[in-house]
């Protein structure tokens, strides 16, 4: 290939990499599932209570929407976030990232199966506090917890612009208090989980 080509090819690269990023920045995918705003806060055999995220949240989610529930039923409490990474896709990360950053030691991870697809149940400590937190990603018909599939289902929902698939969801619950509970019933009693 002689120079000429070469230089053909490095600007038409530089091209499609500038049209790509403007892709990623235009269309911040307005068309999400269904809104975040939509998933209820109470329904049959549950309460539930919004959330305020802290600043640091609000500053590290930017224009991503997302959502931060409390739910209880019975004996125990859950909080539940969902993180929709359209306006910011570096609001979506990958969960193992941040739960080490903030100083947890991961002891145990199991997969666990849910309807369509699967979570993970990440066992932390953090001196002698312990803590159960379940993730998945859903994109509206599956449920995943390969952070790689996130960000192929995402770069192509992007670069076509939303012409093929959706725009997949971070999926958190951990539960609040001492009562760690039963996360296979927690899943059967709350399946608003379910419709994210």
């Amino acid at each position: 290939m002689d120079s000429a080509n070469g230089k053909v090819l490095q600007w038409l690269i530089v091209l499609f990499v500038v049209a790509a990023t403007f892709a990623f920045k235009v269309n911040a995918t307005g068309q999400s599932q269904d809104a975040l705003s939509d998933i209820p806060i109470s329904g049959y055999g549950f309460d539930g209570r919004v959330l305020a995220f802290s600043e640091a949240e609000r500053t590290f989610l930017g224009d991503a929407e997302a959502i931060k529930h409390e739910y209880s039923q019975a004996n125990f409490r859950l909080v539940v976030v969902v993180v929709d990474g359209s306006n910011n896709r570096h609001a979506v990360h990958d969960p193992m990232f941040c739960l080490r950053g903030a100083g947890f030691e991961i002891t145990d991870q199991t997969a666990f199966p849910i309807i369509n697809g699967h979570g993970e149940l990440i066992s932390l400590a953090k001196g002698a506090a312990k803590q159960k937190v379940a993730f998945w990603f859903s994109n509206g018909e599956q449920r995943y917890t390969a952070f790689s599939r996130y960000l192929f289902e995402s770069a192509v929902n992007r670069l076509t612009l939303g012409t093929i698939g959706t725009q997949p969801r971070m999926v958190t619950v951990y539960s609040v208090g001492e009562r760690i509970p039963n996360w296979s019933s927690v899943l059967d009693r709350f399946p608003v989980l379910m419709t994210i």
